[in-house]
């Protein structure tokens, strides 16, 4: 059975409230355990300040106001969510719901959104792993829309990898594959940032060189090959589908290459990548569809 535990004042959390609308988790460590709910109701801002910890296995619902405030270096840890609730009925710059890190600039409304967030690394079928922490944005569709995203993470979250070396990647659902996105990595200020077009689901950070899906990998309509690549990789566009442009783009999300090949509905193009740099590099179809390379 699910228990809800309903914080206003919350005395059990914290014994600091500046203003009624602010508690702070003076030290200690708390634990949420497996299915628990904790509701933290209004325009409240939780403080977790320096030697507290919380561990939380089962949900924090921060609902439509509530905001997380985290010390740097000791970040909610734990098998459960944290999740944030908001509406944004315009355009918007740098919005975080929630405190909870994933911050989204979008050049028109997307409606009521709902961000989680989780803690739990990624482990790909190659073995490779993603930082410990990951995020679910769920909003209506919208055709044509770019999300600009900006993945924070705690340094202690990072699980072995290089800040300077990650990747924001993007999958469909808990099932789906991995797929890279053309990526800003900040490691100074712990964050990595990506453009993303409706609709988006599930994102986390995994190395530039992990092998998410690194063989010959069906993307449709698109297939690409090979795609650990020396001299130059082919195309094919499946059913109707046509080539209209092509850029290759290194981690940081600099274009190196790009092409307008403009094919037939259903044909093929080779593209030469000689004289590219070797390592992680991404495909991008049609300014959509991004396959990721290893440059030989």
């Amino acid at each position: 059975m699910e228990r809800k535990l309903m914080l206003l004042a919350c005395a059990f959390i914290g014994h600091h409230f500046a203003v009624a609308q602010q508690m702070t988790l003076q030290g200690g460590n708390l634990t949420i355990a497996e299915g628990t709910r904790i509701n933290l109701n209004g325009a409240l801002l939780w403080t977790i300040a320096p030697g507290a910890t919380v561990v939380n296995n089962g949900e924090i619902d921060l609902g439509m106001e509530a905001t997380l405030n985290e010390t740097l270096g000791a970040p909610i840890t734990g098998t459960g969510i944290e999740r944030s609730n908001t509406e944004l009925p315009a355009a918007f710059t740098a919005v975080e719901p929630g405190g909870l890190g994933l911050t989204l600039s979008a050049g028109s409304g997307i409606g009521p959104v709902e961000v989680v967030r989780g803690h739990q690394p990624i482990v790909l079928p190659s073995g490779d792993q993603s930082v410990a922490r990951w995020f679910a944005v769920d909003a209506p569709p919208q055709p044509g829309l770019e999300l600009q995203l900006t993945f924070g993470y705690d340094p202690s979250e990072l699980n072995g990898l290089e800040g300077s070396n990650l990747v924001l990647h993007t999958a469909s659902s808990g099932t789906a594959p991995w797929v890279p996105l053309p990526s800003f990595p900040n490691a100074a200020a712990y964050e990595v940032g990506a453009i993303d077009q409706s609709p988006w689901a599930l994102y986390t950070a995994f190395d530039a060189d992990a092998e998410t899906r690194v063989d010959d990998r069906l993307i449709p309509p698109f297939r690409a090959w090979p795609t650990v690549v020396d001299e130059a990789i082919t195309i094919a566009a499946l059913a109707e589908e046509r080539i209209a442009t092509l850029e290759v783009l290194d981690a940081a999300g600099r274009v190196l290459l790009d092409a307008s090949p403009r094919t037939a509905p259903g044909s093929q193009h080779r593209l030469d990548l000689q004289g590219l740099p070797a390592g992680a590099l991404f495909l991008r179809i049609n300014g959509l569809h991004v396959i990721k390379l290893i440059k030989a």
